[in-house]
């Protein structure tokens, strides 16, 4: 995408906005944008969580219960259609519980994959370009307050307040945009899904991104190495991309404490209204 149509893009004045007019760019402009890659080497591990409750099958480890599911079962997702099956895993297990909205002493199975061939999937990722940025940020967004703690979204609620966004840049800029996203474009999942169409035209066997639950990669950069150094992330994996996988394991457990974000939102708060009232100061 040449610079020209970035900065329109990048004028717009709302998500909605902006949206629209990503939309409405040529095909060949579109497609542009998701030209990079991440390559899944052999023995890279997986991680997928499943509540006990509503878990039938007396053999937890039975394979038919962790792959993709049946077409006639599948709802919309982050990064799929009604009836189009995607298996959703990540790269480490640390974070599932907030993915999947575990409380604490909840009964769980955790399954462990392990791939056995290289492979690729597609990323929202790209160097230099504030549009994957931003599209980085909307697919890694929660959907609605149910994924957060009431002290979360109660500091959330503070740091909106007086919160103003008179450009796409505001939003880009903003490091916990992908906690209260939502509030501004309400259909996520319809945007996301529009944007898993394009990239599954070149990468069939899947989609990796962030998980807004990993600090490091709140702000979508392009950089993906986590504090502890490690390459990690969730997958989106369709039927083809689950071929390269095998079931390890899959143990039962108990959900502990949950990790909170309480801290790193009043972080990222308190250092965006200090820039907030420099700019005031300046101007």
């Amino acid at each position: 995408m040449d610079k020209e149509k970035e900065r329109k893009l990048f004028s717009c004045k709302s998500i909605s906005e902006f949206l629209a007019m990503f939309w409405g760019l040529s095909y060949e402009d579109k497609i542009s944008v998701f030209t990079e890659k991440v390559i899944v080497p052999p023995k890279t591990e997986f991680y997928r969580i499943r509540k006990a409750k509503g878990f039938n099958n007396k053999n937890i480890a039975d394979p038919k219960e962790w792959g993709p599911p049946p077409k006639e079962l599948v709802k919309q997702g982050r990064f799929n259609a009604k009836h189009e099956p995607v298996l959703y895993v990540a790269s480490d297990s640390y974070n599932l519980d907030r993915e999947v909205k575990l409380e604490k002493g909840e009964k769980y199975y955790l399954a462990k994959y392990t791939c056995t061939k290289k492979f690729e999937v597609g990323t929202f990722l790209g160097t230099n370009s504030w549009v994957n940025l931003f599209l980085h940020k909307i697919a890694m967004s929660i959907s609605g307050r149910n994924s957060l703690t009431d002290c979360e979204n109660k500091l959330l609620d503070e740091y909106l307040v007086n919160k103003t966004f008179s450009s796409i840049q505001d939003f880009v800029d903003d490091n916990l945009l992908s906690f209260f996203l939502y509030r501004y474009y309400p259909d996520l999942y319809g945007a996301t899904n529009k944007l898993w169409n394009f990239v599954k035209r070149t990468n069939r066997c899947g989609l990796r991104y962030a998980s807004v639950f990993a600090p490091v990669e709140l702000s979508g950069a392009n950089v993906i190495l986590t504090l502890d150094g490690e390459d990690k992330g969730n997958y989106a994996l369709t039927e083809e991309g689950y071929k390269n996988l095998e079931l390890v394991s899959v143990d039962e457990k108990v959900c502990g404490e949950l990790y909170e974000l309480e801290t790193m939102i009043s972080a990222f708060s308190e250092v965006s209204i200090k820039s907030r009232g420099e700019k005031y100061e300046e101007n």
